[in-house]
């Protein structure tokens, strides 16, 4: 009786525990549910319970976030769980991609324990549980609704199957979101078209569901972009439907007032951009006298559009403000009506498109040279373009406080016998405008002359030429800075006859001085400059003093003890007491043979790839004297190109990044990972692999392998036998 009862008694704490455990863990209390579950481990477990015991304390283990040798031994248990062929195969699978994700952010090494898990639904039997938990791994991987990196972290397969299997509702609004992300981020127009269709489909669904607000956003977005379709003969080509993308921001503000969505803004702004007027002109060359000058206008809600040219004198008619912002110069200039050239108007695009229109202007024939200013008035908008009309060329180039413009004809390259000009420094100071004038003398063989006023400080701004070359008028503007100058300002250019050194060698070192002053620099002929090396630990190895040659040269050799420290030798030059410069001068290194090698297999050698197929990549490292490089670290970049046959990549297109992972080498020297390849690719890829081993010792090997994945089994290669 007393062991019956205390055997009723166990069984009761056993069930009380559990019960406990599983509360805790609903509550995501993953500590406390573990110590349940420990407890409950004591008293004894029944054969049945045995597995789904040891899946719960090993998954609610690294939950609780413990230590690095805690989190190994829980992803160990759950690798072995993970192996079995029953149910819990597949949740074990699960945790361990949830615990990369977690606590690494591993995306790639978590979703290989997704596909596991989705593997093994997608192969069950039992319908109903296998569909809820393939889902529901799926829209883990995928992350929440509008999270942006992550279009394509799930491959297109398993979106199709979470599509084929949702039930209505909910879950198909979630896959027609995915779906269209997913297709959304490809250049293609039908992938671009299958876009549209899928953030249609998932707002279609319902305003009750996760994705509503997301997909509703995208959707507008995407009419932007790609809403209207039309045929070029046997092509697709998608353009922006301003008004479907318009109707779809002011749905989502009205739905979506400001407080109850982070998009309301954004959707604000784009209803703005969309209906808000405007108005542009760019004139972007210059024009020759005779010719008919070709104006870009640009304008989007705005009626009738009327322009005016007239002829402007810059010299005169530029009349800059601390406000007048260089970018926009053109405001500053006046133009009065006795100049007026010319009026016409022209007619917008209808009314309530809310589309761009893009016009080439083309003016009357403009004998004369000069400049003009076309002015465009609409909806109280208004835009300005400068027309230059001229046969004369000018460029200039800033010394010191000096700036020398060359003026010439543009056809010939005859310098002008004539001309002059006013050349206009702009600069911000206390965030206002500083606007200053410099008139030039008479052209001397084609060149002008400006110095510009000395400044106390360094200055930063832009400089804008106006002159002219006889009658024809020459603009020309360019980014300017310059330092002022201390009384005299040395540079030192130092060699060694190597950059890197082993102990007990010479180092022959030589430097080449020059000396700045009034804007230019000077030899410092005879100059005594005093120099210091220190080592890699910042202690002074050797020092001298050398006196420069008639040329400013000098030189040197230090032997290196095989005592003094590996790493990196600077170098400090001095003249009195001011330091005039300090580099590196050279390296200490001691050249050590690498006691491994590492070999990168990468895919399966007795058959080709196909896209959408994954391949094995497996990193090999084996010391010279035999033996495995057993627990070392691998370092392992996957980067994807477009295969092209026969020809090889251009130099430096080494493709895209698509896969990083750290692993470590087994017993056997080992490490394995899979890549997956997309699998409606539209081209041949080539996938290249770095590996980096680095051992125990701190020793670092790099090899690499390659492998291309083909659209079809085969192909077809043709060399001629001869030229």
């Amino acid at each position: 009786m007393v062991g019956g009862a205390f055997a009723q008694s166990a069984a009761e704490r056993y069930a009380t525990l559990q019960a406990r455990a599983a509360d805790y863990y609903s509550e995501q209390s993953y500590a406390l549910a573990h110590q349940a579950w420990s407890d409950a481990e004591k008293l004894g477990v029944p054969p049945e319970d045995r597995q789904t015991l040891s899946f719960y304390l090993a998954d609610s283990l690294w939950r609780s976030r413990p230590d690095a040798p805690q989190l190994a031994e829980a992803r160990k248990q759950l690798e072995v769980l993970a192996g079995d062929k029953e149910a819990l195969a597949a949740e074990a699978a699960e945790s361990l991609g949830d615990s990369w994700l977690a606590i690494e952010k591993d995306w790639m090494r978590g979703w290989t324990d997704y596909e596991r898990a989705l593997k093994f639904w997608a192969a069950s039997t039992d319908l109903d549980a296998a569909r809820a938990r393939y889902l529901a791994i799926v829209w883990k991987a995928t992350g929440p609704p509008g999270q942006r990196g992550n279009e394509r972290r799930v491959p297109l397969d398993v979106l199709a199957n979470a599509l084929r299997i949702a039930p209505p509702g909910e879950e198909q609004a979630r896959a027609h979101y995915f779906l269209g992300r997913w297709y959304a981020v490809d250049g293609d127009p039908y992938s671009q078209r299958r876009a549209g269709r899928e953030f249609q489909a998932a707002v279609e669904a319902g305003a009750d569901t996760a994705v509503y607000e997301s997909a509703l956003f995208e959707w507008a977005e995407w009419n932007l972009v790609a809403g209207a379709e039309k045929w070029d003969g046997d092509r697709l080509v998608l353009g922006p439907d301003y008004g479907r993308a318009l109707e779809l921001f002011r749905r989502f503000e009205k739905e979506f007032p400001k407080g109850r969505s982070a998009l309301t803004e954004k959707a604000a702004a784009q209803i703005a951009e969309l209906t808000r007027p405007a108005l542009e002109l760019r004139a972007e060359h210059q024009f020759l006298p005779g010719t008919k000058p070709v104006v870009r206008a640009t304008w989007r809600n705005v009626g009738e559009v009327q322009f005016t040219l007239s002829r402007v004198d810059l010299t005169r008619d530029f009349v800059p403000s601390p406000k007048t912002d260089p970018e926009r110069w053109i405001d500053a200039v006046r133009a009065g009506a006795e100049g007026m050239v010319r009026q016409w108007k022209e007619a917008g695009p209808p009314a309530g498109s809310h589309e761009p229109e893009e016009r080439m202007l083309r003016l009357e024939e403009i004998a004369e040279p000069g400049t003009y200013l076309l002015e465009a008035l609409a909806s109280e908008q208004r835009a300005r373009a400068l027309i230059v009309v001229t046969q004369g060329a000018a460029v200039f180039q800033l010394v010191g406080d000096q700036v020398v413009a060359f003026l010439c004809d543009a056809r010939t390259g005859d310098r002008a016998k004539e001309g002059g000009g006013i050349l206009w420094r702009v600069r911000e100071t206390n965030r206002q405008w500083n606007w200053q004038s410099v008139e030039s003398g008479a052209a001397t063989d084609g060149l002008l002359t400006f110095t510009l006023p000395k400044t106390r400080r360094d200055w930063n701004g832009s400089l804008l030429l106006f002159g002219r070359n006889g009658s024809q008028p020459v603009i020309a503007s360019d980014k300017a800075s310059a330092e002022v100058e201390p009384a005299a300002k040395w540079r030192v250019q130092t060699f060694t006859d190597r950059a890197a050194y082993r102990p007990g060698e010479t180092v022959r070192w030589k430097l080449i001085a020059r000396k700045r002053a009034d804007g230019a620099y000077a030899t410092p002929r005879g100059a005594l400059v005093k120099f210091t090396v220190t080592s890699p630990l910042g202690e002074k190895v050797d020092s001298g003093e050398v006196k420069l040659t008639e040329f400013g040269g000098a030189w040197g050799d230090l032997p290196l003890p095989a005592e003094w420290p590996l790493g990196e030798y600077k170098v400090q030059f001095s003249s009195g007491e001011e330091v005039i410069a300090e580099e590196t001068l050279f390296r200490l290194e001691e050249y050590r043979l690498p006691e491994f090698k590492v070999n990168v297999a990468v895919g399966d050698a007795d058959r080709p790839l196909r896209l959408g197929e994954e391949f094995p990549v497996k990193v090999a490292a084996e010391y010279y004297f035999g033996g495995a490089v057993a627990d070392a670290k691998v370092v392992v970049e996957v980067r994807e190109s477009t295969a092209v046959r026969p020809f090889a990549l251009e130099d430096g297109d080494s493709g895209r990044a698509v896969q990083n992972e750290t692993l470590r080498t087994g017993p056997d020297g080992t490490a394995e990972m899979r890549v997956s390849t997309p699998l409606d690719g539209r081209r041949d890829l080539r996938y290249d692999v770095t590996a980096r081993v680095v051992d125990s010792s701190g020793r670092e090997v790099t090899a690499t392998g390659g492998v291309v994945v083909a659209r079809q089994g085969y192909f077809v290669e043709m060399e001629p036998s001869r030229r």
